[in-house]
């Protein structure tokens, strides 16, 4: 057999073979990836999970929820570091609140920013 005569065919050293993938391999080629599998599972294991995981946007219109802290920080003078705006007046343009919000006011009408917090029962 000519080179060329096989699709996708391999001289290798005056015999030809098919680039085969599921060919047997060889015992050397099996320990080398069994290595390179072994050393990317200890690698993987020794990082912490926070590095592991990925940050991802705020989604709008949405609830973001989060284990961690939410900031951001504007270093720049004279600029403003969060806005939020309501162009009516039904309700406020920022609610914050903290802890049970079973008592919160459901009517923050002409209210820029509403913030909320449950009061502490003395002991």
């Amino acid at each position: 057999m000519r080179r060329g005569d096989v699709p996708f065919a391999i001289e290798l050293e005056g015999t030809e073979m098919a680039s085969d993938p599921n060919a047997p391999r060889s015992r050397r080629a099996l320990l080398t990836a069994a290595a390179g599998a072994a050393g990317a599972v200890a690698a993987s294991a020794a990082m912490p999970l926070s590095v592991a995981a990925v940050a991802t946007n705020m989604q709008t219109e949405s609830d973001n929820p989060t284990v961690a802290q939410t900031s951001i920080t504007q270093a720049t003078d004279a600029v403003v570091a969060f806005k939020a705006r309501n162009t009516l007046t039904g309700a406020a343009a920022l609610v914050a609140s903290a802890g049970d919000e079973t008592n919160i006011s459901t009517d923050t009408s002409f209210t820029g920013a509403y913030g909320w917090a449950p009061t502490h029962d003395d002991p």
